[in-house]
């Protein structure tokens, strides 16, 4: 009985998990480099447009704002 509990126990903590993570990205292209990605992306504006871009090209430009070449 008590293998049985834990089994389930088990269960509900991985789906939880999946269910946690699973929500926090979603799939699209990335405004500035074109490429499909699966993560959460950001919201930036690129020549007055609000466009979603990927976690690298975001990087890039915090780098670039904040003079890391």
């Amino acid at each position: 009985m008590k293998k049985r509990r834990f089994v389930l126990l088990a269960a509900a903590v991985a789906v939880t998990a999946v269910f946690i993570f699973a929500g926090c990205s979603h799939t699209f292209t990335c405004g500035l480099c074109g490429k499909e990605v699966n993560e959460a992306g950001h919201q930036y504006t690129v020549l007055g447009r609000e466009v979603e871009i990927c976690d690298s090209c975001y990087n890039g430009l915090q780098d670039i704002t904040n003079g890391n070449f």
